[in-house]
């Protein structure tokens, strides 16, 4: 009586792990018979523990994604009304930028194989889901694109209306993330922006960015030098640099780059930099105050007074 019983339960064990391999066989070599393509995206991965074929198996699940995207990497570009080329902007669609904005993905099934000691893992994407989820950003994203860009267009002129709108261009930026994985899912997500595109909105920034007039003025040791600092940065920033009599804003100051005593044996001499700015609207109003004072060396003057200037631009900020 107890071999027999030992027969059934040897028995029945064997039918339940015959069970388990047909199923694990069955989803690992064919998921989508459980989970049709047309409602969702699939990925099996395997790994020698749980933990790495589930990473395996979400990370196949973005890398499909990933494929479908139309290439790796391309430049949007703007020209204004008479053809002129004034800037570009690249949009990474690294693998790395594309993982960080996938939503969604979950594993739904694992499963392991003692004889080589190997885990799988299925991962899942429901695709009516994440269409209404990537949606959802893509039109909050546009209401707060178009209301910044409303508001930037409003300050026209001013200063004041750059922060904004670059805002909106950054806000931009990201949602191309969020439409082209829309995209790789289904065959439309542009459409659902009233903004137009990220080249638009580029094209807005520097048409607000060009009605910014400012006149720089410096006095002082190597002032001409760092007056043509704080213009370059006002240009990269695209705001138009003009006379005094024609700009809405004065940028004033005075400068110095001088030597300065070095304490103990050393091959480098330095020199010490002190810059003093305010920016000021044309009706006196004072915007920002500068302040950029520091010490820079080299083995000669000129080569430390180099250093020392790209040190100033790099801390100039509007």
């Amino acid at each position: 009586m107890k071999k027999s019983s030992f027969s059934c339960a040897l028995f029945s064990g064997m039918i339940a792990l015959f069970a388990i391999s047909c199923a694990t066989t069955s989803w690992v070599s064919e998921p989508e018979k459980k989970y049709p393509s047309d409602k969702y995206i699939v990925a099996v991965g395997s790994g020698s523990s749980k933990s790495s074929a589930e990473s395996n198996a979400k990370l196949a699940i973005c890398q499909q994604l990933g494929e479908r995207l139309s290439g790796t990497q391309h430049t949007v570009s703007s020209v204004d009304s008479k053809g002129k080329n004034y800037g570009s902007i690249d949009i990474d669609i690294s693998e790395q930028a594309i993982f960080s904005h996938i939503h969604g993905i979950s594993i739904k099934e694992t499963s392991s194989e003692a004889r080589t000691h190997t885990y799988h893992a299925l991962a899942v994407l429901n695709k009516n889901d994440e269409i209404n989820y990537y949606s959802s950003r893509i039109a909050s994203s546009d209401r707060e694109i178009s209301n910044l860009i409303s508001s930037a267009q409003k300050l026209k002129g001013d200063i004041a209306s750059l922060p904004t709108i670059k805002k909106a261009v950054e806000l931009a930026q990201d949602n191309e993330y969020n439409i082209q994985i829309l995209s790789a899912i289904r065959a439309s997500g542009r459409s659902l922006v009233s903004y137009g595109s990220l080249n638009d909105v580029i094209q807005k920034a520097y048409e607000l960015a060009q009605a910014v007039t400012v006149c720089v003025e410096f006095e002082g040791d190597d002032a001409y030098d760092i007056q043509q600092s704080f213009i370059a940065v006002l240009k990269e920033r695209g705001m138009n640099v003009v006379s005094s009599k024609d700009a809405q804003y004065i940028l004033s100051g005075t400068s110095s780059i001088a030597p300065t005593e070095v304490v103990g044996q050393t091959l480098y001499v330095f020199v010490r930099y002190n810059v003093n700015a305010v920016l000021k609207s044309a009706t006196g109003t004072v915007v920002k105050n500068f302040e950029i004072t520091g010490r820079e060396g080299h083995l000669s003057i000129s080569q430390a007074k180099t250093r020392a200037l790209a040190v100033i631009k790099d801390s100039i900020e509007f």
